[in-house]
């Protein structure tokens, strides 16, 4: 009619297996403690193998690469200063290129020739004002002058009795005023 029914363990043998259990559980436990000690321990031996090498390999490296500090320093500030002035001459040759083409533009040139012919107009205008102003102080100085010897000289000739003759009357004889004239002039 049916399947058959398992029997039902016996209360001795659930505690057997109860007991059992307890002991594989246990035996579980310190198979997996002991397994993680042991990995652990495998770990620290290899951490430990392998940092004596490398720190070695660390110290050789730094005293044949960098004797101290200050050559570490030096080299940095060395490659520092070269990286700065390849960027500078890249710069300065991009700005160089710019200005020659700017320089190209007609109207640039056009800008650049009407200022360049205002600024010499401009200082050629000063300097011909200059030489004209003292040129003319000298010429006022001479009219000037001029203008004292005429006036001294009308005085004289009102003075002594003198007149003004013709060029055609002076190549005459000198006049009795003209000869007086003449002999008081005279040393």
């Amino acid at each position: 009619m049916g399947a058959p029914v398992p029997a039902q363990p016996e209360p001795n043998d659930a505690r057997e297996l109860i007991e059992f259990l307890r002991a594989e559980n246990d035996a579980n436990r310190r198979a997996i403690r002991e397994d993680a000690e042991a990995n652990r321990k495998l770990l620290l031996d290899t951490v430990k193998f392998v940092s004596i090498p490398v720190t070695l390999l660390i110290a050789t490296a730094g005293v044949l690469g960098f004797k101290s500090i200050s050559d570490l320093k030096h080299t940095l500030e060395t490659q520092a200063r070269q990286a700065t002035n390849a960027e500078i001459a890249r710069m300065q040759g991009e700005i160089r290129q710019r200005l020659e083409e700017q320089f190209k533009m007609p109207e640039l040139q056009k800008m650049v020739r009407s200022s360049a012919d205002a600024a010499v107009q401009s200082a050629v205008t000063k300097e011909v004002e200059k030489s004209l102003d003292a040129r003319m102080d000298d010429l006022q100085r001479r009219i000037s002058e001029t203008g004292e010897i005429s006036n001294a000289g009308a005085r004289l000739g009102s003075d002594s009795g003198l007149r003004w003759t013709p060029s055609s009357a002076r190549r005459k004889a000198p006049t009795r005023t003209s000869a007086n004239t003449l002999s008081r002039l005279s040393p």
